[in-house]
């Protein structure tokens, strides 16, 4: 009867050492959550449900990566603009009309960062809800499976 229930309880045991793992902010591929995704029961809604919010993350993390990516590369952006404005600054600081254009230009940059970050800003709350979902959802499961390692005990 321990061997059986010891092989009984073997994939809520893999189960739930992978979700651990996800608990860690471990989201890499699991092949356990894969496998155990393919039965018709319990277990297997269970890790089908946890490797799709393994997946959920992954897609977050590029999100996350890109936002990243895309902000570095209007940092620079805007520095090679802040130090064009410097330099034509420079050579026209004669006359009015051109430091009022550099002004401008100034100007619609900064509120073109400020909609950039206004933008990612709300990426990142959207990710930060997502991510607050997901370990409400991993918590959930934890609970779960370890109601169903208590009942099979």
């Amino acid at each position: 009867t321990l061997i059986t229930l010891s092989i009984l309880m073997r994939p809520v045991n893999l189960i739930s050492k992978s979700l651990h793992r996800m608990a860690e902010c471990d989201i890499s591929e699991n092949a356990i959550l894969a496998t155990y995704a393919k039965r018709k029961d319990d277990l297997g809604d269970i890790a089908f449900a946890s490797d799709t919010l393994l997946t959920s993350l992954r897609a977050i993390l590029i999100t996350l990566q890109e936002c990243s990516m895309s902000m570095k590369e209007k940092a620079d952006n805007m520095t090679e603009s802040s130090a064009n404005l410097f330099d034509c600054m420079m050579e026209n600081i004669a006359t009015t009309e051109q430091l009022s254009a550099s002004l401008e230009d100034v100007n619609m940059s900064t509120v073109y960062v400020n909609n950039e970050i206004e933008s990612i800003h709300k990426t990142i709350t959207s990710t930060v809800e997502l991510v607050n979902s997901s370990n409400q959802a991993s918590k959930t499961m934890l609970d779960d499976m370890q109601k169903m390692k208590e009942v099979y005990q």
